[in-house]
């Protein structure tokens, strides 16, 4: 009797053993076992037995074409070994189980139809496999399988051989006859062919039912190209390992049920162009560890995506995809690279969100198109990050966002309430940026670029004007010297009117004054001079009074000294016990009034005060009557007069307008 049992299921086998062995010919694992024998006894089990049990069977080289069978029964390959080739081109299956499995040379599925369920949980696969073209009717289970990478003259019948060696894509051209191989020529090729390196096809394969590779490890290349995912069920891929150098490509498939990657890992290029996922799709705590690329270049969304605690190494590509719902990269990390994180030309249908995401290289969402909420909320970019010609159409928000180099927003519309209120900010650049209502920024000003763009319609208030920590309303554009002093003008109107517009009137004075500063800058010769001694040194372009009781202090004080040198009549005062007398001084260099003055200084200061006193009523209009000007002194005295009465009204209207605002 053969010694072979298979304890999980109690499984003995019942047929004698041969005589030189403790195994019957099936379950002998020698390579040159009769194989006329073997392959009769083969045949006898398919015509005869039902279900069709090949449990722990060693398949040697030569004995495992089973291309075009059709199964119209269960068919058990559990714990078979394929020390051969094993062909299955377009066999057909009505239920089978390959559970446990080890094909050490090439495994061929090429247009193999599974009615039923097909199961290959925990098989291994150690060189060239191909599902291209197979049609999985219902469940396809590959839990816990393996596609290990190996040299075919490294194989041994047991143990896992799991050496990591450099792969070559080969192209499938052999499977492409329709030819039973059968003669010596034919196996020839097919034994050259499994001397290259090992690689896993499932292109243009179609899933109707659910499929499960959850854990499954990938040592090699493994192409899912065009393949189909039909019957909205349920995909499984969570915790599955495409290891160091292995391709992984599903460019082209598509995705009809909910698509699970949570926690799997990718050590080698990711490709995922063009790709659709017609349901939900989660890539929770992914790590795509590979230096390499990450491509979801085109692809299309068409339910919630989620990447939340997902990691980035390689250049990721998201570029010209479209999602149409909701998509999550909450706390997703793009770490350090030479190559951007690529969103170029992206729509995002509904709400995106970026909580807590850190940028740690260049990111690029140019040109990208947000139909809806857009939340980048405490999100960190550590390099530079730009939106030119992007489009915000949702609720936009930026709160406690950390950038630590250039953001740049430059030809956007945002044109849904927005939010920019940064933590941190170094340079951001708003250049012709159209802002509809409820856009509200609160930033460091001095660091942010508002050129060509109308910034009358953002609110600003709370914003902070500070230049090495000093406060100082400069913009970015002036210090920075690039734009005309019109330009300039432009920028600080807008700036004015949005303040006006959300009532902080304090700092729209500030603006207008720089606006007018600007102007006055654009004169020259006698305007220019013009322009500073009237409009900015005398009333601060009428936001200043404290420069208005300042020139008016300045022309009473220069009056007086006119007074004193022309000469004045005081008529006399007994409330001041000052006589009547003429005060009349003369300073030029050869007089003796010098003298005489320099030894009567309280006289002489007297009065001066006397004379300020003149220029003091003078210059209000009072005229009480005890002092009357002689000589020139009548000239300067009118004159004073028609500047008090201008900086009297002046001082009322520019405190008046301030203290109404």
């Amino acid at each position: 009797m053969c010694k072979y049992s298979y304890d999980r299921s109690k499984h003995k086998c019942q047929r004698d053993n041969l005589p030189d062995s403790e195994y019957c010919i099936f379950h002998l694992q020698d390579d040159k076992k009769d194989l006329n024998k073997f392959n009769k006894g083969i045949n006898k089990i398919i015509d005869e037995e039902n279900p069709i049990n090949f449990t722990g069977f060693y398949f040697p080289p030569g004995t495992a074409d089973f291309s075009y069978k059709n199964f119209q029964k269960y068919v058990f390959f559990g714990d078979v070994i394929f020390s051969g080739i094993a062909n299955f081109e377009d066999a057909h299956f009505i239920e089978v189980n390959f559970n446990g499995t080890t094909f050490l040379k090439i495994a061929n599925f090429e247009g193999a139809t599974f009615l039923e369920r097909a199961r290959f949980v925990g098989a291994k696969f150690y060189n060239k496999t191909y599902f291209n073209k197979a049609n999985f009717c219902s469940e396809a289970d590959f839990n816990g399988a393996e596609f290990l990478r190996s040299e075919i003259s490294n194989i041994k019948t047991t143990g896992s051989l799991k050496t990591k060696i450099s792969i070559e894509n080969k192209s499938n051209k052999a499977f492409k006859s329709r030819t039973k191989a059968k003669n010596l020529q034919i196996l020839d090729f097919w034994d050259r062919l499994a001397k290259g390196k090992s690689e896993v096809k499932f292109d243009g394969a179609k899933f109707l039912g659910l499929v499960d590779f959850h854990g499954v490890l990938f040592s090699v290349d493994v192409s899912f190209h065009d393949a189909k995912f039909l019957g909205n069920e349920i995909v499984k891929f969570w915790m599955t390992e495409f290891s160091k150098d292995a391709v992984a490509n599903f460019s082209g498939a598509e995705f009809s049920g909910e698509t699970y990657f949570s926690n799997s890992q990718f050590f080698g290029k990711v490709y995922f162009r063009s790709t659709k996922f017609l349901n939900f799709i989660t890539f929770d705590s992914a790590d795509f560890l590979s230096e390499s690329v990450v491509d979801f270049y085109d692809a299309e969304f068409s339910e919630y995506v989620d990447f939340k605690r997902s990691n980035f190494f390689g250049k990721v590509k998201f570029n010209h995809a479209k999602f149409s719902e909701e998509i999550s990269f909450i706390e997703t990390i793009f770490h350090e690279n030479f190559d951007k994180v690529d969103f170029e030309n992206t729509k995002f249908l509904k709400k995106v969100e970026f909580n807590k995401a850190m940028f740690l290289r260049d990111a690029n969402f140019n040109k990208c198109t947000f139909f809806e909420d857009a939340v980048f909320d405490e999100a960190k970019f550590l390099k530079t990050v730009t939106f030119i010609k992007g489009k915000f159409s949702g609720r936009t928000s930026f709160k406690h966002t950390e950038f630590f180099s250039v953001v740049d927003f430059s030809d956007s519309i945002l044109a849904g309430k927005t939010d920019f209120n940064p933590t941190k900010s170094e340079m951001v650049f708003f250049n012709n940026t159209f802002f509809l209502e409820y856009v509200k920024i609160k930033a460091n000003l001095t660091q942010c670029n508002f050129y060509d763009s109308n910034i009358e319609n953002v609110d600003l208030t709370g914003s902070s004007w500070a230049i090495n920590n000093k406060k100082n309303i400069i913009i970015f554009e002036e210090w920075g010297g690039r734009l005309s002093w019109k330009e300039l003008e432009d920028i600080y109107r807008h700036l004015k009117q949005s303040h006006q517009k959300h009532g902080d009137y304090s700092l729209a004075g500030e603006f207008y004054y720089k606006e007018m500063e600007c102007r006055g800058k654009q004169l020259t010769g006698f305007k220019k001079f013009a322009w500073i001694v009237l409009f900015e040194r005398i009333s601060g372009y009428g936001e200043k009074p404290s420069n208005v009781v300042w020139s008016s202090v300045f022309i009473i004080f220069v009056s007086a000294f006119f007074y004193f040198y022309c000469g004045i009549e005081f008529i006399g005062s007994s409330v001041l016990k000052v006589p009547p007398h003429l005060l009349k001084y003369n300073f030029s260099p050869n007089s003796i009034g010098i003298q005489w003055a320099m030894g009567n200084i309280d006289k002489v200061f007297n009065d001066f005060l006397l004379c300020l006193y003149t220029s003091v009523i003078t210059f209000t209009t009072l005229g009480y009557g005890d002092v009357h000007p002689i000589g020139y002194s009548r000239i300067v005295a009118s004159v004073e007069a028609i500047f008090g009465i201008f900086m009297t009204a002046l001082f009322i209207f520019v405190f008046t307008r301030k203290m109404l605002r």
